[in-house]
């Protein structure tokens, strides 16, 4: 009985091994656990020294863990984002490299063998309407309201 027990236990432990969710190449090239803006983005693929066209992930909404999943046990299957993140896409090509948001609650998966993110595959669940997206300040400007309008 209790081999029947753990007999699934071990081949969920020894596939979750197999697969790497998340790959540890994802997380150190696409993933900036500390990035909250686009140019802090950009200094992170700096230091990493990418120099072409890359999306990065910034840190989860909240700090619940599992953060990643696999999709399926075969090792050819992508590992998700558990929780939305907010996404970038970067070009690091450009004399002055530069960083736009694509979303805020944004999804997406990366091979478990390779650990490369299928970019074209980011999905944002953002509901700009709801959210006040005109009234937002789309870049650093440090804009202040003047109190003589109000």
């Amino acid at each position: 009985m209790l081999f029947v027990i753990l007999l699934p236990c071990l081949i969920l432990v020894a596939s979750c091994q197999i697969l790497q969710c998340p790959h540890p190449d994802f997380l150190s090239r696409n993933v900036c656990e500390t990035c909250r803006s686009e140019f802090q983005v950009v200094e992170f693929l700096k230091q990493k020294g990418e120099t072409g066209i890359i999306s990065v992930f910034g840190p989860p909404f909240s700090n619940h863990a599992p953060f990643f999943r696999p999709t399926g046990f075969e090792p050819s299957d992508p590992c998700l984002n558990r929780q939305p993140r907010t996404a970038y896409t970067c070009n690091m090509k450009n004399k002055r490299p530069y960083c736009f948001k694509v979303g805020f609650y944004c999804y997406g998966s990366h091979s478990t063998l390779t650990g490369q993110l299928n970019s074209e595959y980011i999905h944002c669940l953002d509901n700009f309407t709801w959210e006040r997206q005109h009234q937002m300040d789309d870049f650093d400007t440090n804009r202040q309201s003047n109190p003589e309008i109000q």
